[in-house]
């Protein structure tokens, strides 16, 4: 794997968990493709939710689909896409999980 990936998979885990035991994060390789798979699953799921607050952990989930400071929610799905990857939030009862997928520069 490139270090950029390896840089890229890490700040989303960092993230995603502030404490380690907090994530699973799993990686895949395949040589045969030239593509990269993470997948996240964060243990803080709706069942986490405060009472007064129903609903806080998917809106998380979902802030992550919406851009950035500099690149709005079309802007920043429009550079996912020019880098021929894909990014996907789900929260369910018991967590989040954050998947993406790209294309490997070191093949």
């Amino acid at each position: 794997m490139n270090s950029k990936f390896l840089k890229f998979a890490t700040a989303l885990a960092l993230l995603a968990a502030p404490a380690a035991w907090a994530a699973d994060v799993r990686f895949e390789e395949s040589r045969d493709l030239p593509m990269v798979y993470l997948n996240i699953m964060v243990r803080a799921g709706a069942a986490g939710d405060p009472k007064d607050k129903l609903g806080l952990a998917n809106i998380a989930g979902e802030m992550l689909l919406r851009g950035t400071k500099k690149r709005g929610k079309l802007a920043f799905m429009k550079e996912i896409e020019r880098l021929g990857a894909s990014l996907g939030s789900n929260t369910t009862q018991e967590g989040t999980s954050i998947t993406a997928s790209f294309l490997s520069t070191s093949t």
